[in-house]
């Protein structure tokens, strides 16, 4: 019967066909109108379902975990403890004897799967996982895939199981079978891995900190049942051929839940004391509620000079009385720091301290967290951080002093050559030097140019120092869109660019400083003349409305030869040129983009950019029409843009 029933097995010699005594039975049972044994099956099959539910509910809990370590290979061990659990009650609630095998082999999915995402876990949950490599993964798969292979084709080798018989003994059927060589090696590989999971688990309980002692124990306890159910079901001492190891899966499930969720076992994993505390530059102790030391990493071992068996279990105050003394004086935690020095003369360290009291779920103190961290290098170069501090500051105030009063001496002598040079050239035709003319305009456009670099420069530090004044006033948008496109025109015209300006209709009026308005706007066309040749211009102005304000916004557009990616964070910086070579050809001082910022935060609006090497680039700015103060308050009642409703005024 291809290795089901051996006819020469002497329990088959001496009684009649299991099958046959089986069909017998059943055929009674129907005669008499009930099924004895499946009734006496239904309670334990049911069991074994609850089993295999609260397995599921635990591995679904666990997988929510799972970028913890530990998470996912406790979703695949609650998976192989239910497919285990539900298809043994499947098999044991079976009438017919290919039924049974069929289950029992089903049974093997779950079994193959339990030791290797048992040692999996372990190797995670303390700090081991570095060992799980993906070679590692493929040689612990090849055994349960083996096992299963053998399962499956047992009746043409019988390298599993010698024989298979009904059992009918119990109280109601069960499967009876001789075990072959492969699964007595399947068995031992098995309890290798298991004993392996359950020792790491064990060197956790006995040598990690207390706190994680309950969820351990726990474990560990959870894991014992099975076992022992397996190894009392492999000596036949409760029932032949019964297994009992799925019905301890219904004690197993219950305390890993209780794990789960009241432990919080994957809210405090033992490997986040090795793989962070354990490797902390800083001294970590702690304390038990009689201030006996439970636990201390590598520094703080350093800082005692003292082995950790040594200071394990006694009082920090003989370990390290100042620390005691500090803790007797302490009523609460210290959170903000406090420095204490160790150590005499020259060799005195200096520790920022931080005590943290540990308390249970019950609110309940129950020991003491101790963070000391070395400053003494940094307590030492303090007074000398704080003097090159004071030191810049003064060098910072000389500078913007320096260059208010040059700024101031130099425009006195640059306004009487400019007026000197429009007079030259005036009167140079009516003497008959018409020839110097041009050299005359040259020096007017010099001076011209150089007194606007000293402008920029005497609001830059005007700025700097907080003095400069802005006259808000209710003005007409039009006039002054049309004074910055009248001045910038020559040089559009110039580079044979195209300008195009688009205002709405609706724009009429804005609370603003006319003067800043228009140098924004005016920054904003040269430099779009400036970097475009024989391109387009284009100049919009439109409403737009912020939180039910309105606004309005000035976009300077162009086709030039636009800017990197990688340099528009540094348009705003003052003095500097996104690439020298282009400093060089176009010339520039880098200060236009960089007040145009400035003046619009002072009005409390903001400018952003917008650029693709080689096909151009695009400055808006954004600035409140109505009073800017309301309009501020309307949008975080501090007189600026909010950062979460508006960009940053930096280049995008």
């Amino acid at each position: 019967m291809d290795g089901i029933v051996r006819l020469n097995h002497p329990a088959v010699r001496e009684r009649r066909s299991p099958v046959a005594s089986r069909r017998a039975m059943a055929r009674r049972s129907e005669l008499e109108g009930q099924s004895p044994m499946i009734d006496q099956a239904v309670p334990l099959v049911l069991l074994l379902f609850l089993s295999a539910a609260v397995a599921t509910a635990v591995g679904l809990r666990g997988w929510s975990y799972r970028p913890t370590p530990g998470a996912v290979p406790l979703t695949l061990l609650m998976v192989g403890l239910a497919v285990w659990a539900a298809t043994y009650g499947l098999e044991i609630g079976s009438v017919t004897l290919p039924t049974i095998l069929f289950w029992d082999n089903m049974t093997f999915f779950g079994i193959v799967l339990i030791p290797t995402a048992w040692l999996a876990l372990a190797l995670q949950y303390t700090g081991r996982a570095g060992l799980l490599t993906r070679r590692a993964w493929v040689l612990l798969s090849l055994e349960p895939l083996l096992a299963l292979l053998l399962v499956w084709t047992d009746r043409y080798h019988h390298l599993f199981w010698a024989t298979n018989r009904l059992d009918t003994r119990g109280a109601f059927p069960v499967i009876d079978q001789t075990y072959g060589f492969g699964f007595i090696a399947h068995t031992a590989y098995s309890y290798l891995l298991l004993l392996l999971g359950w020792l790491l688990f064990l060197e956790v309980f006995v040598r990690g900190p207390p706190i994680y002692r309950p969820q351990i124990g726990a474990v560990l306890i959870s894991a014992l049942l099975p076992w022992l159910a397996n190894i009392i079901t492999l000596r036949g001492a409760v029932m032949p051929a019964f297994d009992l190891t799925p019905f301890a899966f219904a004690l197993a499930g219950p305390i890993m839940a209780v794990t789960l969720f009241r432990f919080q076992l994957f809210e405090l994993v033992p490997v986040a004391w090795g793989t962070v505390v354990e490797r902390m530059s800083d001294a970590v102790i702690v304390l038990d509620a009689q201030h006996c030391i439970l636990n201390l990493n590598p520094m703080a071992q350093r800082l005692l000079d003292r082995a950790p068996a040594d200071v394990l279990g006694q009082p920090i105050g003989r370990a390290f009385a100042p620390l005691a003394e500090l803790l007797g004086r302490s009523a609460g935690p210290i959170d903000s720091g406090e420095e204490i020095g160790l150590g005499e003369g020259a060799a005195t360290r200096i520790f920022d301290l931080r005590i943290a009291p540990l308390h249970t779920r019950a609110r309940v103190r129950h020991g003491w967290l101790l963070v000391l961290r070395d400053i003494t290098e940094r307590k030492q170069v303090e007074p000398a951080l704080a003097q090159a501090k004071a030191a810049a500051e003064q060098a910072n105030q000389a500078k913007t002093t320096f260059l208010a009063n040059m700024s101031h001496e130099l425009r006195t002598p640059l306004t009487a050559i400019m007026g000197y040079s429009d007079l030259l050239q005036k009167l140079l035709p009516t003497r008959g030097a018409e020839d110097l003319v041009p050299d005359v305009a040259r020096i007017n456009m010099a001076g011209g140019h150089l007194l606007a670099l000293i402008n920029d420069l005497l609001d830059l530090t005007k700025i700097e120092a907080g003095k400069i004044q802005l006259y808000r006033e209710q003005i007409a948008i039009g006039p002054v869109v049309e004074d910055a496109v009248r001045i910038s025109r020559p040089l559009i015209d110039r580079n044979g660019n195209t300008l195009q300006v688009q205002c709405d209709d609706d724009l009429d009026a804005i609370y603003t400083d006319r003067m800043r308005l228009q140098q924004i706007l005016l920054n904003l066309l040269s430099n779009a003349a400036k970097f475009t040749e024989r391109g387009t211009i284009t100049f919009s102005i439109v409403r737009e409305q912020v939180d039910g304000a309105a606004w309005a916004q000035f976009r300077v557009a162009d086709t030039g030869i636009g800017i990197a990616s990688d340099q528009l964070p540094r348009l705003f910086q003052p003095f500097t040129q996104v690439d020298a070579a282009i400093a060089q050809k176009y010339g520039g001082t880098g200060l236009g983009l960089a007040l145009s910022q400035r003046f619009c935060q002072m009005l409390g609006g903001y400018v952003t950019a917008e650029s693709e090497l080689g096909k151009g680039s695009a400055f808006t700015v954004h600035l409140p029409m109505s009073d800017v103060d309301r309009s501020a308050r309307a949008l975080n009642g501090d007189g600026a843009p909010a950062p979460d409703r508006l960009p940053e005024p930096i280049a995008r």
